[in-house]
């Protein structure tokens, strides 16, 4: 088949969570629990149901692991309801999703990170060999939206929630710096993967939210069969 040279632009995935919370709480069908809450609040005192109803937001896997991966499950990304229960049960396994999200993050022909965008330009003309440093506009649709500080608490909740995008992030930060320095020196030196996690503090799908450790391990202890 044609060749297809993948590019993406990641985001630190708590500050990307934190903007998710403040647009998706702008439309009609979110959760009352959610218009009703501040974002520390929503953190804190939600109960399972609550965060399950609102999981767009916050959902581990949202920031990049679903996408390269193939598990992301909305309609409007394509996924249709008979492809959801394969791809929920293949994401079980966050092991196998972190080393493919990395090896297929590896694979991109270019890719970016939001936090240092002007490095981040600098190579997509370089790869592309373009005549002009691209520029991207940038357009917070929830600017206007008058935003509550996360407290230190909530911000691990946050983190405990999204664990396996916070591990994707900290490597493509090693692997852009060596796609970097490739570009100045013409010399490769492949970054060395961080350890995967052989158990993570948060799991969840559409249905159940556990914790086996970290500060939501009370609220959403593993108790129960997910399926």
């Amino acid at each position: 088949g044609p060749r297809v040279d993948v590019v993406t632009l990641l985001r630190e995935p708590v500050s990307r969570a934190i903007s998710h919370f403040y647009f998706f709480r702008r439309f009609a069908y979110a959760p009352k629990s959610m218009k009703s809450r501040t974002i520390n609040e929503w953190l804190l005192e939600s109960n399972e149901q609550e965060l399950l109803d609102s999981r767009d937001a916050w959902q581990d896997g949202q920031a990049a692991v679903s996408w390269l991966t193939g598990t992301h499950i909305a309609s409007w990304v394509g996924c249709t309801k008979a492809e959801i229960p394969a791809k929920e049960e293949k994401a079980k396994d966050h092991v196998a999703m972190l080393q493919l999200a990395a090896e297929r993050l590896d694979s991109t022909r270019w890719f970016g990170i939001l936090e240092d965008l002007p490095r981040s330009m600098e190579l997509l003309q370089h790869e592309f060999q373009l005549e002009k440093t691209p520029t991207m506009a940038r357009a917070n649709q929830a600017r206007k939206t008058q935003r509550v500080e996360l407290t230190d608490e909530a911000r691990e909740v946050l983190r405990s929630l999204i664990p396996q995008d916070l591990w994707l992030y900290d490597y493509s930060k090693l692997l852009f710096e060596a796609r970097w320095n490739h570009y100045q020196t013409g010399t490769y030196v492949p970054p060395e993967m961080p350890p995967i996690p052989q158990q993570i503090p948060c799991w969840s799908n559409r249905f159940h939210l556990q914790c086996g450790s970290g500060p939501l391990a009370e609220r959403f202890p593993v108790d129960k069969v997910a399926d």
